[in-house]
């Protein structure tokens, strides 16, 4: 028997259909290589098709980021206008030693909009998956996106998106 010593206590954009079909024509893709911090890392992906954009990233704590938070912009290939998000955010903390602490991660765009945000408390040495599914009748237009997270777990801690987005 496997038992979680996390609560997930908010997950935003929830509630959408699977996206269905294939990317068809040109795909363009932005990617930032692998840029190391006092903090520890992250790199990001975003590939842009006819029918989707797929963002993907990586981030490894070695420590809490100072004041617990950090942003990183994501630039995009081109403007889209999306009505669906999927995907899942996955993390990992590596070391038992570190207690219990708290995971906020949020993917908005240009105007600060959520499209995609989990809050995890309690977190402890685990690892987990949280699907995301989400609509915007409406259509949201992007332009960019930014990735905003509190961590004020002591690491490392590894964290990843890979949101499909239509």
């Amino acid at each position: 028997m496997v038992t979680r010593s996390f609560k997930v206590r908010l997950m935003a954009c929830l509630a959408a259909a699977a996206l269905s079909g294939s990317q068809a024509g040109g795909q363009a893709s932005t990617q930032q290589a692998k840029v190391t911090t006092s903090w520890g890392y992250y790199q990001w992906q975003v590939d842009h098709g006819t029918l989707t954009t797929t963002l993907t990233t990586e981030t490894g704590f070695t420590v809490a980021p100072p004041g617990g938070g950090y942003q990183i912009p994501v630039s995009i290939p081109a403007s889209t206008t999306i009505h669906e998000v999927h995907g899942n955010v996955n993390f990992t903390v590596w070391s038992p030693s570190c207690g219990q602490g708290t995971i906020i991660a949020q993917v908005k765009d240009q105007n600060g909009n959520y499209i995609a945000s989990v809050y995890v408390e309690d977190v402890t040495n685990t690892s987990d998956t949280i699907p995301i599914k989400g609509t915007f009748p409406a259509g949201l237009s992007i332009t960019s996106l930014q990735l905003d997270t509190y961590n004020s777990q002591c690491g490392p801690i590894t964290l990843s998106w890979s949101l499909v987005m239509s």
